[in-house]
């Protein structure tokens, strides 16, 4: 039995065995994901301006912290190297593992042109104003300047090992060690051959601060021995490892990197981590220190282990990742994401694990009552928890919160609910204010009972102020407040508030919403923003209040605010771990205590601020993609107004990150896009401009200046110019514009009075050479009369003559003479040549559309007459047997139609019969009235004449047809069914 017993005691210590785990230093890696060629890196060094250069297995790369710029060059025999250094002009040299040296220059490698032909990879120098290489059996010596080979030394061993330099020695590792003493203060270069005093062969060498290391890569031969001026002295025994990349001493420890890690021994040499390597499961290439303290270790396949304070430790509890952590004493209890819930012993993270969720689900949230001692953990179900891990209540719901409230009740905050609970050990004889808004929703008094106060929602967060009677909830339905009377909204300013989550310290409540702002509630339910004092974050996205320290995560750095202290002063904890890498924040005694992805951190919370700040590096800046130097006055025309920043914050660890801000010609800071390192500013006005910056609240003494000339119409000069030219022109103008004006003026006056004399005057000729001509055929027909006795007749004659005279002379005064009187004149002239003709040989009709208004319609004067006489006198005249005219006036569109139609012997007989008479006399009416027509269509009218010659069936003439149109005025034109009146005789 006691055997038994002693074995069961056995297995429970085993399975409770306190654990301890490898405590590596904390790191972020830089890998192929932030922009390296490739993840095996064989040297890494820092430039005079601040920027790191990783020489990689695809070639030289920078890094400034954002991106890094990988350089290649034409003529490179391959691309990995190492042996990085930078000469007094700036540029970058490595040497590749063919052993050729590269150069940078105008971002572009070249290689050294005279160099002799390498052995392979040694390593090389720059000394004072000289290059120089290894090669078979020589030392030789380049000009920095020209890069002309200049000089050979010769050695007298065989096989190369490897060569270092420092500023003034540069070793190599054959059978003897060889030394070039480079004296700045005369410039002069001394080859030192020392040969070893003991049996030890040389294999690789290292710088210390005291001399140098000199070992071998295999396991054979495992002391390290070092030169110094008192001689070889044994410094440590190797660790027992087959085989050794190298050994760098920095920051104070020789650092052995191997395939298996690498091992840190103390310049006492003793083994830094109990003997043990850090990063076993990596292949350490190599390790530098930089200007800010930390330390980059060199993988072959996992990029730069970036290490920014070796003695912070990261405890990775064997790969569980811690995500929630609560510290009671010297106690730290953790939930990972696996399912554990872990009793962790501080400081040394010894630990065991209290419970295990079935299906290793995420423990979303830890809660742990120091007053009940229960531990509530929410997975795949929610669980309350005695202090040794025994399971005494659980439940389905997805709790995110829970707070104590009294002796009986906790307030919870789940998804699709709120409300109060009962615990395995609530109090529940006891009264409580909150029995009855509790039992108003549940019908049993069970201890394991939740009341669901309000569904259908998501409940995220809980707080309460003890004695307030108050309960608020962050939900997305708002902030919700519950007293004893029942459950409400509460409002800011009349504003729904959706908070992330609710932190309590005392008799006030914290809250941040999901832009950043931190409310305040106090024990009377008032809302207030909180105002930060001092150097408030930007951008802050988580809170959590532990003991008296409000602690505020923004981006990637981490601030805290002294809630004893009723200033509220924002405080930056200068730390190595990124604020957004940390899940999980707590106190214990003197330090932080982080849960991250990786394990657990404990650091010191008072750590100050290293003295080295971040470097504003300005790498380029462009003008519409043209480079310029900001070192020399810069002026561009008014076209030139894109401008481009592009900079570097180089600064590599998480304590020293600021935001920058710039400030242009005093207008106020901006900050500068987090996330690019390019400041862009388009379009600028012509002005003159001053760029400030700062980090933080600390001022750079970086500037730049520039200046956009106003273009050309800008000037006061010009605009005067142009005002005064504008002036001069513009009166110039005016006098000439006048001058021509005047002349114009006068020419169409003249013009016009020429014209309308000219066409009075012809008319009247027209009308007095038209006149005599029809008074002389009118008088022998008067004198006919007279000699065959006829008085009736020569009466009636006479009396129509000089009617007709009348009308002529009347209508001679006029321009325009209206239908009627055209119409008359017409009747009396054809009536007059009637008597001409036998009694029944000549008939006459003048036919008028009723639609026409006689006395309105106006057209030129006597305009018909002449065509009417020219049938008569040529158509009819000649014409045996009846003869018969017919003048026809009518409307067609805006024209008015006149056809005088007769049934002569047509035009072309008549021409033949004047041609027979050699009558040299020309109609003279029809020319004098083409004439006119033709004057009178320079005005506004445009009369039209057509003539149609008739003719029967077998092309005998019948006679002819004369259309004349005239524009008529439509108002003066009455469009009625046409009617005809007719005259007849």
């Amino acid at each position: 039995m006691i055997k038994t017993h002693r074995l069961l005691v056995l297995v429970v210590a085993m399975v409770q065995a306190v654990l301890l785990y490898a405590q590596d230093p904390y790191y972020t890696t830089i890998s192929l994901s932030n922009g390296l060629p490739s993840n095996t890196v064989y040297d890494v060094m820092q430039d005079s301006k601040g920027f790191i250069w990783l020489a990689t297995a695809d070639g030289l790369c920078r890094y400034d912290g954002f991106e890094c710029i990988t350089y290649n060059g034409p003529d490179q025999t391959s691309k990995s190297g190492g042996s990085l250094k930078e000469d007094k002009y700036g540029r970058i040299w490595y040497e590749n593992f063919d052993g050729y040296l590269y150069y940078l220059k105008n971002d572009t490698l070249h290689g050294l042109a005279n160099q002799k032909k390498p052995t392979g990879y040694v390593g090389f120098a720059i000394l004072g104003d000289r290059i120089i290489a290894t090669h078979r059996n020589s030392i030789d010596y380049y000009n920095l300047t020209t890069l002309e080979h200049i000089a050979s030394e010769k050695l007298d061993s065989g096989f190369i090992s490897n060569a270092i330099s420092t500023t003034k020695d540069y070793y190599v590792a054959t059978s003897n060690l060889y030394n070039v003493r480079y004296n700045p203060a005369n410039e002069t270069y001394k080859l030192i051959a020392t040969p070893l005093k003991t049996d030890f062969a040389i294999g690789r060498i290292c710088i210390t601060d005291r001399g140098v290391l000199c070992y071998n890569q295999v396991k054979e031969q495992r002391v390290a021995f070092e030169m110094t001026t008192d001689g070889v002295v044994s410094k440590f025994n190797m660790p027992s490892i087959n085989f050794i990349h190298i050994i760098k001493y920095v920051g104070g420890y020789y650092w052995i990197c191997t395939p298996a890690g690498v091992y840190g021994i103390d310049d006492r040499g003793n083994f830094i981590n109990n003997g043990k390597p850090f990063f076993s499961d990596k292949n350490i290439l190599g390790v530098y220190k930089d200007r800010e303290g930390n330390f980059w270790f060199q993988t072959s396949a996992d990029g730069i282990l970036l290490v920014p304070d070796i003695n912070t430790r990261m405890w990775e509890l064997g790969g569980l990742h811690p995500g929630s952590i609560f510290v009671q004493g010297n106690t730290a209890y953790v939930g990972t994401q696996a399912g554990q819930i872990l009793q962790t012993y501080l400081p040394d993270f010894s630990h065991k694990t209290l419970f295990l969720y079935a299906g290793g689900h995420d423990i979303s949230n830890l809660y742990v009552d120091t007053i009940a001692q229960r531990i509530f953990a929410s997975s795949s179900m929610f669980k309350e928890l005695d202090y040794a891990g025994k399971p005494m209540s659980e439940s389905v719901t997805s709790v995110k919160d829970i707070e104590r409230i009294d002796d009986k009740y906790y307030a919870y905050a789940a998804s699709g609910v709120l409300g109060l609970l009962t615990t395995s050990n609530s109090k529940m004889s006891e009264k409580s204010v909150w029995d009855k808004v509790h039992f108003s929703k549940i019908n049993h008094t069970s201890w394991k009972t939740s009341s669901m106060l309000k569904e259908g929602l998501r409940a995220k967060s809980v707080a309460h102020i003890q004695g307030s009677n108050k309960i608020f909830f962050a939900t997305n339905l708002g902030l919700q407040l519950l007293t004893p009377n029942g459950i409400s909204e509460a409002k800011y300013q009349n504003k729904s508030l959706f908070i992330l989550s609710l932190h309590r310290y005392k008799n006030k409540i914290f809250g941040l919403n999901t832009n950043g702002i931190i409310y305040t509630i106090n024990a009377q339910g008032e809302i207030s923003t909180l105002n930060i004092a001092g150097n408030a974050p930007v951008g802050i996205n988580r809170i959590k209040v532990v003991k008296n320290f409000l602690f505020l995560f923004a981006g990637k750095q981490l601030f805290y605010i002294d809630l004893n202290d009723n200033s509220y002063t924002a405080n930056k904890i200068y730390n190595s771990i990124w604020a957004n890498e940390i899940n999980d924040i707590e106190v214990w005694n003197d330090k932080l205590v982080f849960a991250l992805q990786r394990g657990l951190i404990m650091v010191d919370f008072g750590a100050k601020p290293n003295a080295l700040s971040t470097n504003f590096v300005v790498n380029r800046f462009n003008i519409n993609n043209n480079s310029f130097d900001i070192a020399k006055p810069i002026s561009v025309s008014h076209t030139q107004n894109d401008i481009e920043i592009n900079y570097s914050l180089l600064s590599f660890n998480p304590g020293h990150t600021a935001t920058l801000y710039y400030n242009i010609n005093e207008e106020g800071w901006k900050a500068a896009p987090a996330n690019s390192r390019t400041l862009k500013l388009a379009s600028l006005s012509p002005d003159n401009y001053t760029i400030q910056f700062k980090l933080g609240e600390t001022l750079l003494p970086q500037t730049i200046q520039f200046t956009i000339k106003k273009p050309l119409w800008q000037q006061w000069w010009f605009w005067t110019s142009v005002f005064v030219a504008c002036l001069l022109t513009a009166f110039i103008y005016y006098r000439w514009k006048l001058s021509v004006q005047r002349k114009e003026n006068q020419q169409a006056v003249e013009k016009i009075e020429l014209e309308k004399n000219l066409r009075q005057s012809m008319l009247t000729s027209i009308k007095s050479q038209m006149n005599p001509h029809f008074f002389y055929n009118a008088l022998n027909t008067i004198q006919s009369f007279i000699f065959t006795d006829d008085k009736r007749s020569a009466s009636s004659y006479l009396a129509k003559f000089s009617k007709l005279t009348r009308m002529i002379l009347e209508m001679s005064e006029k321009d325009t003479v209206s239908l009627t009187e055209e119409v008359d004149a017409l009747i009396l002239y054809l009536e007059l040549e009637k008597a001409r003709f036998n009694e029944d040989d000549f008939n006459f009709s003048i036919v008028v559309d009723s639609s026409l208004d006689l006395d309105i319609v106006k057209i030129p004067s006597m305009i018909v007459q002449p065509y009417v006489e020219n049938a008569i006198k040529h158509g009819l005249l000649h014409k045996k047997g009846k003869k018969k005219l017919t003048v026809d006036f009518y409307i067609e569109g805006n024209n008015l139609c006149i056809s005088v139609d007769d049934n002569g012997i047509g035009r072309k007989k008549s021409g033949e019969l004047a041609k027979i008479k050699s009558d040299k006399h020309k109609p003279f009416a029809t020319r004098a009235n083409l004439k006119r027509i033709e004057i009178l269509n320079k005005g506004n009218n445009k009369i039209g004449v057509e003539y149609n010659d008739k003719a029967d069936f077998s092309g005998i003439a019948t006679g002819t047809t004369v259309h004349i149109t005239i524009p008529v005025n439509p108002e003066n034109t009455l469009y009625n069914e046409p009617t005809y009146q007719s005259h007849n005789n």
